[in-house]
């Protein structure tokens, strides 16, 4: 155990009503472990002496996520919406688990309320994206079109939201998508963290999957979706996971 998580622990047995040291705790286990499910426990620990505080349901909610616990992450969660219900984080990642699970509507829903509690244009890159992609899986290609003018693509983002600044302008027609995956522009783009270019890259090669099935080309769709599950070491990131999801449903994997 590193000196900072040392720390920590003896602030939680200190002080166990301590929420910061909780949420820093659960967060510095999940960088430093990889180890969602101890993250987890963490901020379950937390809990146990601040019940109602919407920071550590959603962290711990996002564990969840990550194991595929998503009814276990949507009951976090909605608590959280109600003690916080301002809290635009709250309804996103809400959203980004109902969809995971299946469901669209649901997750449409939530998605439309995050999008309504953004204040800074920049912040509506990965909305607009989910927003866009759960109204297409819902057959409502009119909404998926209304989504894309929530935001002027000439609004620069945030290097975080880099890879979903790029693919709303694949899904508005800016970019073509022969030329939508470009190595070179990743590496030069991206966050400067390990790894950080290939989790950019299944990003990516998620939102050319879910344009070619948009524009009707499904055999390019599958080819990308094939290329994209490839890549497991990803597999807790949104783009692997609903990958993943979609080449099951088409029969590309069992």
């Amino acid at each position: 155990m590193n000196c900072k998580m040392t720390e920590l622990e003896e602030r939680t047995k200190r002080n166990p009503f301590d929420v910061e040291a909780w949420l820093d705790l659960g967060a510095l286990i999940a960088e430093e472990e990889q180890d969602m499910d101890k993250s987890r426990e963490a901020f379950t620990r937390g809990l146990c002496f601040s019940p109602f505080d919407a920071r550590l349901r959603l962290q711990r909610g996002r564990k969840f996520m990550a194991g595929g616990g998503f009814s276990q992450t949507i009951a976090d969660l909605s608590l959280a919406a109600r003690i916080t219900p301002d809290d635009w984080e709250i309804w996103y990642y809400m959203s980004v688990a109902y969809n995971l699970w299946g469901k669209y509507e649901d997750s449409a829903r939530c998605f439309e309320e995050c999008a309504r509690q953004v204040k800074e244009p920049a912040g509506l890159y990965p909305i607009v994206d989910w927003l866009f992609t759960t109204y297409v899986k819902l057959g409502q290609n009119e909404k998926a079109k209304a989504a894309l003018e929530l935001i002027d693509t000439s609004t620069p983002c945030t290097q975080m939201d880099y890879s979903y600044r790029k693919r709303v302008m694949l899904f508005k027609g800016e970019i073509p998508p022969e030329t939508f995956i470009d190595e070179e522009e990743i590496l030069r783009s991206c966050i400067e963290r390990k790894d950080r270019p290939e989790l950019e890259m299944v990003t990516q090669l998620y939102g050319l999957a879910n344009y070619y099935a948009y524009i009707g080309e499904m055999e390019k769709s599958d080819e990308t979706l094939k290329r994209l599950i490839a890549q497991p070491k990803f597999h807790n990131a949104f783009g692997y996971m609903k990958g993943v999801i979609d080449a099951r449903d088409r029969g590309l994997i069992d």
